[in-house]
């Protein structure tokens, strides 16, 4: 059956793929941290805490920049 019609499952097998990576195009990536959570929640008054020691981004991701010779 296949062989009299490839073109057939070919499209089936490419709209099986692409419905299931649909979930894919609504993924947020990033890193979370405490604050990202509801208010209500234990971890959030420690959270707010540090943020007001060390300011707002002390959690986030650690960048290093350097300039490097020609």
């Amino acid at each position: 059956m296949i062989e009299r019609r490839p073109k057939l499952p070919g499209l089936l097998a490419v709209a099986s793929v692409v419905v299931i990576a649909l979930p894919t195009l609504s993924l947020h990536l990033g890193l979370d941290d405490a604050g990202s959570g509801p208010a209500g929640y234990n971890y959030s008054p420690g959270h707010n805490l540090l943020a007001k020691g060390f300011g707002p981004g002390f959690s986030g991701p650690f960048q290093l920049v350097a300039e490097l010779p020609r």
